[in-house]
Parts: structure tokens; sequence; C-alpha cells
């Protein structure tokens, strides 16, 4: 897909360049955001909990599709290495997050936690980059990590999803 992360604008110049001169026609610029990496399994449908942040750790500068999901490519580490407080403030946005979009049953959400020091705003803060509303269910899905780290099994995590589909649409 020819991501590339770039630090000036001469980099960008060259980077633009040479998705021309593989015969693209357009090239997508996004901001480039810093900071750790979470993922969030949220379940629930009118009380959602969140569960514990994982950490995805990436080999180079831009985590890849195949260190997020195909299994033993990738880390993520459950819970996320962050203080207490800090995995608090995740979860309380995740859930406040999981319910401004009416998400129901389970979902996981993507997104960057910023402490003030590299926070742009000064403050620490959580920028959300997806919520996926139908995360994969493999054995190496972080979703299932985390539910462990709150002692709900493989298959107790997939009755509770059954079960919270029911109540949405008995």
């Amino acid at each position: 897909v020819m991501v590339q992360k770039v630090k000036d604008e001469q980099h960008l110049a060259r980077a633009i360049q040479d998705i021309f001169d593989h015969g693209k026609e357009h090239a997508l610029i996004e901001e480039c955001i810093t900071g750790m990496e979470l993922t969030v399994g949220v379940v629930g449908n009118v009380n959602p909990r969140a569960l514990p942040p994982s950490q995805a750790v990436s080999a180079c500068d831009i985590l890849s599709i195949e260190e997020k999901f195909l299994p033993g490519a990738g880390e993520n580490q459950t819970p996320a290495p962050l203080p207490a407080h800090t995995l608090a403030l995740v979860q309380k946005t995740m859930e406040q997050v999981y319910k401004a979009v009416d998400a129901k049953g389970y979902a996981r959400i993507d997104c960057f936690y910023q402490n003030a020091h590299i926070s742009p705003t000064g403050a620490e803060r959580v920028i959300i980059l997806e919520i996926n509303n139908l995360p994969g269910m493999t054995p190496a899905t972080v979703i299932f990590h985390q539910a462990a780290e709150v002692g709900i099994k493989p298959m107790d995590f997939i009755d509770l999803i059954i079960d919270l589909g029911f109540e949405q649409h008995r």
C-alpha cells in the first residue's frame, strides 16, 4: 500500500513522487500522530465496559497490517504498560466513544495515547483512530486476551456476545 512516514517537506515530495513513479494516480497525506498505539475491546449494550487496553508494538516506524492481524507476526502487550490512572482514562474514554456512536454488543476501538509532554495541547489525550464494530475473533485476537485479564474465558466471552445480541433484539 506504499505507506511511508516522512519528517519534512523534502522527504514528503520524494515520497509522493515515488507513489506516482509506481503508476499510482493519487496520494493520501495524513498527519503523523505520535504516541502509544492502543487497541481496546468494549462490551455491552446499555452499560458498556472497556476491557484493559493493549499496546500494539511495531517492529518498524509504522504498524503493518501483518503485525496487527497475523498470528505470530506482531506483538500486543495486555495490559498496555501504562500507569493505572492512565489505563482508567483510556477505558473511560473508550466507553464514552462507544456510547456516543450507540454501539451495541462489542467493538474494538483503536487509538493513540499521548502524555502531556508529547501532546500538542500540553495535556494528556486519547485520539480515536477507528471503531471496529465487528473485530476479528481468531485465537490471536487481542480482545480475547483483554477479556482474560478480567477473568472472562474465550467461550464465556462468545456467550456474552450472544447474550448481548439477544438482549438487544428480544
